[in-house]
């Protein structure tokens, strides 16, 4: 990432995400004239096919009833029995047209999904409806009629809005996210009986087969890189090119990134540089998308915002509005946000979600020895769903985590202090990163753990435009 002054330079004057939402609502707008145009095409073809047998059928009354007509007369005869066949073809079926076409398009749908053809979850969002398990019900009839489940003992499986609701309720937003929970917690869903639950887990894996980035049978590792790695993961710039090049490039997509470090080492300034950066094109340094903040301390300041958007040269407001942040008050609040966040992501396109800080309401809720199994748990629960949306809509989650001093004497062969969270914390995420204060104003970002990242430590400052080269 340049210095500030010459990255302001390449940077446009309105956030990428804005630009996307505009493309995106140009897109909306053809799919919705060509399924219109298909839609009249295929009625005239349906008319035409009408005339032509009613004109036949004129054609070969006339012809037998007048053998000794003129070849002109004969002419007319059967133009005129053809013109009264279409109207009365076209008058007798418009109610049944109107159906067929409003059928053409779901039965599209659905058989696309079942000759795993398209991504659904971006069909499904972008064609039928923003909110994709809402054609559970359509999607279930169809599955089990290709499979011939329909008529055997027990029926068809129906599903009903009130279980819809319910679906949504427990967080599970797109057809996407059936195949990620165990049957039995689909079972602790009220109305979801085990006929239903079965046929969730078998939609949900069509559905994630028929998607590159969330294939559920193996692949080569080639075919990882190219179909998944390369095409699917982003990196969102840190605002600090030394800190850029450490990470290979920023904040990685699809993977949970924890900053750890002591009370003023960095770690909110770096995640509201973040909330900016993500917002940008993909070769600018961004995600394309917008960011959802969850706040546990009351750190979370929308004027610093602003002055990183001022550093940038993009609309203050448009970076604002590009952001959706709430405070928790308590674990399971914490918790319910995440199923709140789900329902967003699956209407809107999500680039980074932040937790600052993950710890902080585990700390103060669950004290001692009796309760610190009850909090790794619930701590585990957090992190599996927060993994979920990692790899459900493709985002970058970013914690950031407190730490605690060492009082067993290691402290003196080692660092003082250690990341709170235990081993739970420390297997959930895929890279950790530890910050410490310098002199003066200077901080130091250390790869702590990391699956590609080899250890390394790089300088950085925080800015009056956020994090930057020192």
């Amino acid at each position: 990432m340049p210095s500030s002054s010459s990255t302001s330079n390449a940077v446009p004057a309105t956030p990428a995400v804005d630009k996307r939402k505009r493309k995106t609502t140009s897109h909306d707008d053809t799919i919705t004239s060509g399924a219109g145009a298909a839609t009249t095409g295929s009625k005239k073809q349906k008319q035409q096919q009408s005339t032509s047998n009613a004109g036949t059928t004129g054609t070969s009354s006339a012809t037998t009833q007048g053998n000794n007509r003129e070849n002109k007369q004969q002419s007319k005869a059967t133009t005129s029995a053809g013109g009264a066949a279409v109207a009365g073809t076209t008058h007798g079926h418009k109610n049944s047209n109107k159906q067929a076409q409003m059928h053409q398009q779901q039965q599209q749908n659905m058989d696309n999904f079942l000759n795993n053809d398209i991504n659904l979850q971006h069909e499904l969002a972008t064609v039928s409806a923003p909110d994709p398990i809402a054609l559970l019900p359509q999607l279930a009839d169809e599955f089990q009629r290709s499979n011939g489940n329909a008529g055997k003992q027990g029926g068809t499986v129906k599903f009903t809005n009130a279980d819809i609701k319910e679906l949504r309720t427990s967080g599970f937003t797109t057809i996407d996210s059936l195949h990620y929970p165990p049957m039995r917690k689909l079972l602790a869903i009220r109305g979801i009986s085990e006929q239903k639950a079965e046929l969730l887990c078998k939609i949900g894996r069509q559905c994630a087969n028929s998607s590159s980035s969330s294939r559920l049978e193996f692949q080569s590792a080639q075919d990882h890189l190219v179909q998944v790695r390369q095409q699917f993961v982003k990196k969102i710039s840190t605002g600090s090119s030394k800190l850029d090049a450490l990470l290979q490039g920023g904040i990685e997509t699809s993977s949970i990134t924890e900053i750890f470090g002591e009370f003023r080492s960095g770690k909110t300034q770096l995640v509201h540089t973040l909330c900016v950066m993500a917002q940008f094109p993909v070769d600018q340094g961004g995600c394309e998308g917008k960011v959802c903040f969850i706040d546990t301390e009351g750190t979370f300041r929308p004027e610093r915002l602003q002055q990183v958007a001022e550093r940038f040269e993009v609309d203050k407001n448009d970076v604002l509005d590009n952001v959706v942040v709430c405070r928790a008050h308590n674990t399971e609040h914490q918790t319910q946000l995440l199923t709140e966040a789900a329902i967003l992501m699956a209407e809107q396109k999500f680039g980074l979600l932040v937790v600052d800080s993950v710890t902080n309401l585990y700390r103060t809720e669950y004290s001692g020895r009796g309760e610190l199994a009850d909090r790794q748990q619930h701590l585990g629960r957090f992190l599996r769903y927060i993994q979920r949306l990692a790899d459900e809509f493709g985002i970058a989650v970013v914690l950031t985590n407190q730490v605690c001093a060492k009082v067993d004497g290691t402290a003196a062969y080692g660092p003082s202090h250690c990341p709170i969270g235990g081993h739970v914390l420390a297997h959930a995420c895929q890279t950790r990163l530890s910050l410490r204060k310098g002199k003066a104003e200077g901080r130091f970002c250390k790869i702590y753990d990391s699956p590609h990242l080899p250890e390394g430590e790089a300088p950085f400052v925080i800015s009056e435009g956020g994090v930057a080269d020192d």
